[in-house]
């Protein structure tokens, strides 16, 4: 118990003391350099958040799992690999992401732009390593103090020059820093395994990742796309969307440390009677953690909004209901998904359940946004995540049903 516990606070600090400050920085970016231009960086992110996924190719989603079953020797060349196979798709998938983001805030271009480059460089990060490695010592100084440092030494730059480039530009500094670190953290030794690495080698284990891939782009889809399609045709929601959006962020973050432990302890090879009990186990927490987080997103998050800078009182609980009920169907589908059907080897299952939920996600939001703003957003987003928690859910008991009769055959 000793054990778990210290994985967890040290995953928790490496998860929330980017987050915290990141949070933190919000009512003062507000105050100072004024909400239009806060906007261009949500819109920045979103756009950043959406190209850095694609970017990693489905590491971040898969590769905790894929690591924790692989040998130690072996984790040096799947690094290499993954860098390989990632550096060769970030240019032109930055540079897209990057010239929505100017298109979509052309009052605040390089605001908007440079907030882009500096989220979506992350997706060439190593964070998921780290995580599939129980390291947790090299995701706090690989990665959380990096991107801590540069929010800090971003708000110092604001208030001295009262303009928000300054801000981005130093996130984007620590952006850099934190994937130059890591990639020299996981490469270490790469020598003694020259023949398990090449860009043959890369390229055949990126199409591998198709499920992966697939999963972690649909799903960004219908969990970023919101913000650009609100900033597209409901422009004058973007504020009001855009603090509500970081406010479930951020509750999610909150127990984001504990799927990360749960990435690196449910799976194992081959399945036992152990990793079903374990998969149980994990989904009856995880109902716990939805509920509670649900609770005080709808509860405190008027209240928490106003504390950044929410002074209209524009987030009600026409938003908070159905954002908090998606950020319960989230951590619901984040346990079945990325925990459990995976540790059962069913990547392309939860693929499935991701193109479904942005299936429906999508043209809802270009429906119900023209209509209603921020809370038709909202609700799209509810309906996408309760689509994909409800067809994992079915797909899992199918799974598990499954798999226990084949290791009781055993």
């Amino acid at each position: 118990m000793r054990h778990v516990l210290s994985r967890l606070s040290g995953f928790s600090v490496a998860v929330l003391v980017p987050a915290a400050v990141g949070f933190a920085v919000i009512p003062i970016l507000i105050r100072v350099a004024g909400s239009s231009e806060w906007s261009a960086i949500a819109v920045g992110q979103s756009a950043g958040t959406i190209a850095g996924i694609v970017v990693a190719l489905g590491w971040g989603f898969n590769g905790p799992t894929i690591v924790a079953m692989a040998p130690a020797d072996g984790r040096v060349a799947i690094a290499v690999n993954s860098l390989i196979a990632r550096a060769i798709a970030a240019p032109v998938i930055i540079g897209l992401a990057c010239a929505v983001a100017a298109v979509l805030q052309r009052d605040h271009v390089w605001v908007s732009t440079m907030s882009c480059l500096g989220v979506s460089i992350l997706g060439l990060g190593m964070t998921w390593l780290f995580i599939g490695a129980q390291d947790v010592r090299s995701l706090l100084l690989y990665d959380a103090l990096p991107r801590a440092a540069s929010s800090v030494a971003g708000i110092a730059a604001l208030l001295h020059t009262r303009d928000a480039l300054a801000f981005v530009l130093c996130q984007l500094v620590g952006a850099v820093v934190s994937v130059v670190l890591s990639a020299h953290a996981c490469t270490r030794g790469m020598d003694a395994v020259r023949d398990d690495w090449s860009a043959r080698e890369a390229m055949r284990q990126s199409r591998k990742q198709a499920f992966a891939g697939v999963t972690v782009l649909t799903a960004s889809t219908y969990l970023s796309m919101p913000t650009l399609i609100v900033a597209a045709l409901a422009p004058g929601s973007v504020f009001v969307y855009a603090i509500a959006d970081r406010l479930t962020r951020f509750t999610f973050l909150a127990i984001a440390p504990i799927y990360q432990w749960m990435q690196g302890w449910v799976p194992s090879h081959p399945v036992t009677t152990e990793t079903l009990r374990r998969i149980r186990l994990v989904l009856q927490w995880s109902a716990v953690l939805a509920v509670v987080l649900a609770t005080l997103t709808i509860v405190a998050g008027p209240t928490a909004a106003r504390l950044l800078g929410d002074e209209a009182g524009l987030l009600t609980w026409t938003l908070t209901v159905p954002l908090g009920i998606s950020v319960a169907m989230s951590a619901l589908s984040r346990c079945s998904g990325m925990v459990c059907l995976l540790a059962l080897g069913r990547d392309r299952t939860v693929a499935v359940s991701a193109v479904l939920g942005a299936c429906c996600g999508v043209p809802l939001l270009l429906v119900l946004v023209p209509w209603a703003g921020a809370v038709g957003a909202a609700v799209a987003v509810l309906i996408s995540e309760t689509v994909v928690t409800a067809f994992q859910a079915v797909r899992l008991h199918q799974v598990v049903r499954t798999v226990r009769e084949q290791v009781h055959a055993c």
